[in-house]
């Protein structure tokens, strides 16, 4: 998810760049769209079992027996957390929430900086019930990558909501649509 939000955001930017589009008002237009894309997505994983929680005792929990699915051999038959239904209902919140805070007169920018900001907090704290190789200071590689965005996204949304010189944008209900035209070739 990471790698692609990373590679996407500087796709973006290279694209608005080229083509001399708002920056930040796409990225806002974006933001609701991954958290939704990152809750579908998850369905593939409670199929082919490539995000398995840690073991437990819940009566909710996922068995996997196929042994062609991804988890490892040795959780075959054990109840795990169903790590994707937790982080698909959250982020199904966080689009809800997105989608909410799109009608609210925010600066351009503001919108993508809350859903990395969220979605960082919420990747940090489901990771615990996810199994995976502990990176450092106890950490997995998820966790310590969350809490990195979470850092920038806080200070750039720092800096956008104290920043003068910004305009914050109409409610969405009373914007009007930009037509913009790419070149041809």
């Amino acid at each position: 998810m990471y790698g692609a939000v990373v590679g996407g955001f500087i796709g973006v930017w290279i694209g608005c760049w080229r083509y001399n589009v708002p920056f930040r008002k796409t990225i806002d237009a974006v933001a609701p769209g991954l958290a939704l894309a990152q809750g579908i997505g998850r369905f593939g994983c409670i199929v082919n079992g490539d995000a398995w929680g840690a073991p437990t005792s819940s009566p909710f929990a996922f068995i996997y027996t196929n042994p062609d699915s991804y988890i490892p051999n040795r959780l075959l038959g054990v109840p795990t957390h169903p790590y994707p239904v937790y982080d698909m209902a959250l982020n199904f919140a966080l689009f809800g929430l997105l989608l909410y805070l799109r009608r609210k007169p925010l600066p351009d920018g503001v919108l993508f900086a809350i859903f990395v900001v969220a979605y960082g907090v919420v990747r940090f704290f489901l990771s615990f019930v996810r199994e995976q190789e502990v990176w450092f200071w106890g950490l997995q590689q998820a966790q310590v990558v969350a809490l990195v965005l979470v850092v920038v996204a806080l200070a750039a949304l720092a800096y956008l909501l104290r920043n003068d010189n910004l305009t914050p944008h109409p409610p969405t209900s009373k914007r009007k649509a930009v037509l913009v035209e790419l070149p041809k070739g």
